[in-house]
């Protein structure tokens, strides 16, 4: 059985040296979780964490798109898609979190997004915000 023939398994061949691989699955996921992140500075009642969070998102998700546009629209070539990767990983992590705080938030304050706990004020750890409270 050669390495290019299809009935390959995919525990053979040069991808086992690897010591990772990212799939097509997980790299669409990064992708999606990056444009739901990015989306997250439309929110208007989002804390400054979280516009924060989604700044940096909308950064790495658009350094990866211009950089995956730019290789496919003049000369394709697999050496541009690395610094796609190198981007849209952690715009999908950011993604991902931003997601997980929103739900948090949500479930704190009852359903209703964009309100916390009552009586504590949103903001960084350690802004004068978080000790005005203690």
């Amino acid at each position: 059985m050669t390495v290019n023939s299809p009935e390959t398994p995919i525990d053979e061949g040069p991808l086992v040296q690897w010591p990772a691989v990212l799939r097509g699955a997980l790299l669409g996921l990064c992708v999606l979780a990056g444009l739901a992140g990015s989306l997250a500075l439309l929110r208007r009642r989002g804390d400054p964490g979280t516009r924060q969070l989604g700044l940096a998102c909308l950064l790495f998700f658009l350094s990866g798109v211009a950089v995956l546009l730019v290789s496919g629209l003049f000369e394709f070539s697999w050496r541009y898609q690395l610094p796609a990767l190198v981007t849209l990983v952690p715009a999908g992590a950011l993604g991902i979190s931003i997601i997980i705080r929103w739900a948090g938030a949500r479930r704190g304050s009852g359903g209703v997004p964009g309100r916390g706990e009552p009586g504590v004020a949103a903001g960084p750890a350690g802004s004068p915000a978080e000790e005005a409270t203690r």
